[in-house]
């Protein structure tokens, strides 16, 4: 049985008997929503003293809007069906074969990498068992042990991102995602950057409101495809390099936004969004939006081969669509070999799948698995591909 087909047997059953008490439940806990925001905003503001050392920068950072914001988010990723995409899953294998799964996924990385895997596996394995656990689940272990040392040694960069680029969001955001590390480009080897990354262009899928494609063009890149098929965040991406042009133009890459969703192939989808810069809600999920959009997809192949795309790096972050894009991307990365850096978190098909399929292209990449996010233990987990010789 695969994740895409529904639960039988006793994984049915379960599901069939919660359902009407989860109504009952939503209202229950409604009256702790407030108390879960302060303890949220208490322990960001703990983590982000303990990063950035500047109790005024935390205080403005750590406010109520954005406690909101991320308690909203893990509700959302619920109602999304990430977890129910990850139920499913562990129910429909064995416990020796999700076992062997984990062991392909860690084979020939190193060992920072193995005990990211570790962790997210444990996180949603408990996670599984107890569908109700709280929103600062897996913090001590994963944050403090293996993702907190990484925003220390990039203190001055933090700072920095604050004051650096105009962008329409929380600089919560940016600091506690993938920014401060790149989305992985600098743990790649000098020579990598060089060779693969530098005077090439960048498939920025998910680009949201602008900001990862700012970032990358700080890597001496060419042009940046900024994909975005929100029109409303696909509008304001425009507006936030217009912003920018102060710090942009001194550059020599050129961010292009592109208002396509990506895909296995061409084709149009409908996508359901809460507005601009909305992204974790740009989704297939009516129930969290307020507006639909029909949109049309490209592959990643299709793309690069009519616009003649000389690709460096490949970043995916696309709410769950990655192995369908990577799928239609396997003729660019089997001619270029860029550098990959894809989100794997949203689903178990992409944690454990994504790896193995481009394992089997025999390719030479190397592959390790890194964590960015400080305030959430379910988030950000990336993996990072790449060749070093021809």
């Amino acid at each position: 049985m695969t994740n895409q087909q529904k639960p039988t047997g006793l994984a049915k059953i379960g599901r069939e008997i919660k359902r009407p008490f989860r109504k009952v439940w939503r209202e229950i806990k409604r009256p702790f929503k407030k108390l879960i925001s302060y303890t949220l905003r208490k322990y960001m503001f703990e983590v982000f003293r303990e990063v950035v050392g500047n109790r005024q920068l935390c205080k403005q950072i750590v406010s109520e809007e954005v406690a909101k914001r991320a308690v909203g988010l893990h509700s959302l990723a619920q109602r999304e069906g990430f977890d129910e995409h990850w139920k499913n899953y562990f129910s429909s294998i064995s416990l020796d074969e999700l076992s062997v799964r984990k062991e392909v996924l860690k084979r020939d990385m190193d060992e920072t990498s193995r005990e990211v895997v570790e962790s997210m596996f444990k996180i949603r394995w408990e996670n599984f068992l107890n569908m109700d656990n709280i929103i600062l689940r897996g913090h001590d272990e994963l944050f403090f042990g293996l993702t907190l040392p990484n925003y220390k040694r990039e203190q001055d960069n933090l700072n920095e991102i604050f004051t650096k680029y105009k962008c329409p969001y929380s600089s919560l955001v940016s600091i506690d995602g993938c920014l401060p590390m790149a989305y992985g480009l600098k743990y790649l080897p000098v020579e990598v950057q060089g060779a693969y990354v530098s005077g090439k262009d960048v498939i920025d899928g998910g680009g949201w409101c602008g900001d990862t494609s700012m970032m990358f063009t700080e890597f001496d890149t060419r042009n940046v495809y900024c994909f975005e098929p929100n029109p409303d965040s696909f509008e304001g991406i425009k507006e936030v390099i217009a912003d920018n042009n102060e710090i942009l133009k001194g550059r020599k890459a050129k961010i292009t936004p592109v208002p396509f969703a990506l895909g296995a192939e061409k084709g149009s989808m409908t996508l359901y969004s809460s507005g601009k810069f909305d992204g974790s809600t740009t989704s297939m999920d009516r129930e969290l939006a307020n507006t639909k959009y029909e949109v049309k997809v490209t592959s990643i192949d299709d793309f690069v081969k009519e616009h003649n795309v000389n690709v460096g790096i490949i970043k995916l972050d696309i709410e769950g669509g990655e192995y369908g894009v990577i799928k239609g991307a396997l003729n660019t990365i089997k001619s270029q070999r860029p550098v990959l850096s894809i989100a794997i978190y949203h689903t178990p098909r992409d944690f454990f799948e994504i790896k193995p399929m481009l394992e089997e292209l025999n390719l030479g990449y190397k592959f390790m698995v890194r964590h960015f996010m400080l305030r959430d233990g379910w988030a950000e987990y990336t993996l990072l591909g790449y060749v070093t010789s021809d």
